[in-house]
């Protein structure tokens, strides 16, 4: 074991996206050869690293019990933002490590529009008609609704019977 160094690899892409409201998960795969080509896992030390713009984000800590997993909740990492994983494998007792990284870009999540009572709506003639989409939401704003989270509302009406019209005027 003197001489031998440990693999490690990070399977999947190299660049991995995420959207905000998703877990993250990487998963190492690391071994040492012993004994010709048989292959051990048992005595190995993994150490988990994350970097954004090149500094160390030391508050992003894996919630993984497993070693060779790094886990982030949900709304750990920040819109737009592009981060660096590392994973570093020692052997123990050892200095003899191998490291290997992916990239994580954190794309824009989806804004849906809710509609309270659904987006199709009946009125009589010379009535008015309540539409409430308080309930509309930005994946990347946790717990956050409708103009609170920044959503702006535009509205457009249309007559479907009796006949099609495309404003509600007619």
């Amino acid at each position: 074991l003197e001489s031998t160094i440990p693999i490690i690899s990070l399977p999947g892409e190299s660049i991995r996206s995420v959207t905000r409201n998703a877990m993250l998960t990487v998963v190492a795969a690391a071994s040492v050869s012993k004994c010709g080509d048989m292959a051990f896992t048992g005595l190995l030390d993994y150490r988990w690293n994350i970097f954004e713009g090149g500094v160390e984000q030391l508050a992003l800590a894996s919630i993984s019990k497993d070693r060779t997993k790094f886990i982030l909740t949900a709304y750990s990492l920040i819109t737009s933002g592009i981060y660096t994983v590392i994973a570093t494998v020692t052997i123990r007792g050892s200095t003899k490590s191998s490291s290997a990284s992916t990239t994580v870009v954190v794309v824009v999540g989806d804004i849906h529009a809710v509609v309270k009572g659904g987006n199709i709506k009946n009125m009589r003639i010379l009535t008015s008609l309540d539409i409430d989409a308080s309930g509309s939401y930005d994946e990347d704003k946790l717990g956050i609704f409708g103009v609170n989270a920044g959503l702006d509302f535009i509205w457009s009406c249309s007559q479907t019977n009796p006949e099609f019209s495309s404003n509600c005027a007619s």
